[in-house]
């Protein structure tokens, strides 16, 4: 359940969103009720308003609101987790967003490491690739989930996938480049000598 509003006598926030993620845990089926966990969600100028008030204050300011549009007493909170990105010295509460005329597919486009050149790499090509040396991972490198924290997190998953893959396809080329390397010596010179080998470094 999503509602998006703001009370009429909320003289702060004009936009709030709430979500219903108790609900979204809940399986049909399961034998305890669904828990009462709710996400409420300010963005721009309300997100920054936010950041001015105490967290007792501003959860009693939220079930104001939401005590308002729904016409309901609102349970007492029994627990607070709070973000308050707009104080982050790297972040101040910036996000992505893609203007008029934009494609979504952007964000897929951001999301491609880099090899060592500096020119995307193309993995879909029959011959070797380029060593890719830069990966990207955040919110604006998720194409599922731009401007969000669940797309950063999820962005920084992929990142690693694709740094151990490639580890793994790095240390695959100088394995066989040392396999072969060690055939073509004892074709050239009949048996391999003691020792005769190649160190993988």
């Amino acid at each position: 359940t999503h509602l998006a509003g703001a009370a009429a006598a909320c003289e702060e926030f004009t936009n709030i969103h709430f979500c219903d993620v108790g609900r979204l845990l809940f399986q049909e089926g399961d034998p305890v009720p669904a828990p009462a966990v709710l996400e409420v969600n300010l963005s721009g100028k309300n997100a920054l308003l936010s950041e001015k008030f105490g967290t007792k204050e501003l959860v009693e300011r939220i079930e104001s609101i939401l005590s308002e549009l729904l016409q309901v007493d609102v349970p007492e909170t029994l627990e607070v987790r709070r973000t308050a990105f707009g104080k982050d010295k790297y972040s101040r509460g910036t996000c992505s967003y893609l203007p008029p005329g934009v494609s979504h597919s952007e964000y897929s486009v951001l999301a491609k490491p880099c090899p060592q050149g500096g020119t995307q790499a193309h993995h879909d090509d029959l011959g070797p690739t380029p060593l890719l040396r830069l990966f990207w991972a955040g919110e604006h490198a998720s194409p599922d989930a731009p401007a969000t924290q669940q797309g950063a997190y999820g962005s920084g998953l992929r990142a690693a996938t694709e740094v151990t893959n490639e580890i793994k396809k790095m240390w695959y080329h100088r394995l066989r480049a040392a396999c072969d390397g060690a055939t073509g010596r004892r074709g050239a010179g009949g048996r391999r000598r003691r020792g005769d080998h190649r160190r993988i470094r």
